[in-house]
């Protein structure tokens, strides 16, 4: 088990190219299998456990009260807030996105709050 709390695996999976999704790349129909963060693998099966794990790992290594501030119609600490909301150490988090926004979000939040760049700190392998 990983400090973010998912199963560890090692394989060698197909990188996603592209950051952020373009039309090169459609991620609806696809399937995650493997998000890497800094080395480490977990292994993942749909696009809201990617977003689960950039999360956990966003309020391991900075906290979540600003990305609440931030995103509140995606990270909110009342889950009446959200459509669809699944739970999270400290959070909710919204599941009733797209993979696509998904893909956009976890992208922006690495980026843009963190400071991590897909293909350098960060990537998801099908």
């Amino acid at each position: 088990m990983n400090p973010y709390g998912f199963e560890f695996e090692e394989h060698d999976p197909i990188p996603i190219i592209g950051t952020p999704v373009t039309d090169s790349f459609k991620a609806t129909g696809t399937k995650p299998r493997t998000l890497v963060i800094r080395e480490i693998k977990t292994h993942v099966n749909s696009w809201v456990e990617v977003l689960e794990g950039i999360l956990l790992y966003v309020v391991y290594d900075r906290g979540i009260e600003e990305l609440i501030e931030r995103y509140p119609k995606f990270i909110n600490d009342d889950p009446n807030q959200l459509r669809r909301p699944r739970w999270i150490e400290y959070c909710y988090f919204e599941t009733n996105l797209s993979a696509i926004q998904i893909y956009n979000f976890c992208v922006k939040v690495m980026e843009e709050y963190v400071g991590m760049f897909k293909g350098i700190d960060w990537e998801v392998f099908l």
